[in-house]
């Protein structure tokens, strides 16, 4: 079993505990991971549909799409987690100029 996999699963099986942050909490950074996942899932299937033409690529990028769309119904503020190492605005920002 792969990781998003297991993000995902366990997203959808904590989210109905009691948690005293609504945003910074494990099943809310599971879920961020698991949209991440069927966001590139997704614009990966699309890509293969469109260089080859399948009808089963379109499928499945339509499925990525619309299990993202029911996952943020489940959990709308997933995206406002702020994974540690990775979505610190700190990190994010360019270096500052050094004052030579």
């Amino acid at each position: 079993m792969n990781n998003d996999r297991i993000d995902f699963i366990s997203s959808y099986c904590g989210g109905e505990e009691d948690d005293d942050d609504p945003v910074q909490n494990d099943w809310n950074g599971s879920a961020k991971i698991a949209l991440i996942s069927l966001d590139r899932s997704e614009a990966a299937w699309r890509v293969i549909a469109q260089a080859t033409s399948h009808e089963e690529a379109g499928s499945l990028a339509d499925a990525a799409r619309d299990l993202r769309r029911l996952t943020l119904e489940k959990f709308p503020r997933a995206m406002s987690f702020i994974r540690p190492g990775f979505d610190e605005p700190w990190r994010c920002a360019p270096p500052s100029p050094s004052p030579d």
